[in-house]
């Protein structure tokens, strides 16, 4: 049997054809998925819906960037959202795609706004953080409570592959104060968050975890800004102003 050289670089050049057009579809259809991919875990990580405007990705320098990444509200909470990223960069280690554990070497989120609607018992994003942290196994007696339990297949995979995030930012953060219930709201500036060298151990961290962690910061800046003296005279404006705008209402009927 004679060696066909000529019919062998045919079917070699057919088959590299392939591999190129298919790797062309996978770049051009990698944000597609990769966004569909978050749409699709976040609501069942965090209990509220996610929106997304655009994904973008570029294999090659290993970067990932999202505009306008929107977190939905809980259910019985008027504001449109409970709080928007509105620039999400991440450098990813390429080498790592395959590995057990992912990493993260940076991400930095620029323009973050915080619906924060809150009533005397209870707010918005204390709400999606208790749905996280449920998620994540809750406290040392729920975790021994839950034990005997069968492990929720649809939380786990949502979780993915673990991470280890060197660095991530969140800087010019507004938190807008709504009371529950009103259209009156007060802004507050909220500290940049910073966190370092996320699930640098061998099982990682869990993304489950990224976010309890990035939600309790944010509450946490929240909450010590709610003590000084910008933030009660925000809030007292915002409450004389809520109770005028229910008076005239009064008034009118």
């Amino acid at each position: 049997m004679k060696f066909n050289g000529k019919k062998c670089l045919k079917i070699s050049g057919i088959v590299l054809g392939v591999i190129v057009i298919l790797a062309v579809v996978l770049l051009l259809t990698l944000p597609f998925i990769i966004k569909a991919g978050i749409q699709h875990a976040g609501p069942v990580i965090t209990g509220v819906p996610m929106e997304i405007q655009s994904v973008s990705f570029n294999p090659f320098q290993g970067t990932l960037t999202i505009q306008n990444f929107i977190v939905g509200n809980p259910k019985g909470y008027s504001s449109p959202y409970a709080f928007k990223l509105e620039h999400l960069h991440v450098d990813v280690g390429m080498t790592t795609l395959f590995s057990k554990k992912l990493l993260l070497e940076r991400i930095e989120v620029k323009g973050v706004e915080l619906n924060y609607e809150t009533s005397l018992l209870k707010n918005n994003i204390q709400e999606i953080q208790d749905h996280v942290n449920q998620l994540a196994g809750g406290s040392d007696k729920e975790k021994k409570a839950d034990s005997k339990k069968k492990p929720d297949s649809s939380a786990s995979s949502s979780s993915g592959k673990p991470l280890q995030i060197d660095f991530l930012e969140l800087r010019d953060i507004t938190a807008w104060i709504i009371m529950k219930g009103s259209k009156a709201q007060a802004p507050l500036l909220v500290a940049p968050i910073v966190m370092t060298k996320l699930g640098t151990g061998e099982d990682g961290i869990s993304s489950v975890m990224v976010i309890n962690d990035v939600l309790i910061s944010m509450v946490t800046g929240v909450t010590r800004l709610l003590g000084t003296d910008a933030a009660i005279k925000a809030l007292g404006d915002l409450f004389t102003t809520d109770s005028k705008n229910s008076g005239k209402k009064k008034t009118a009927k």
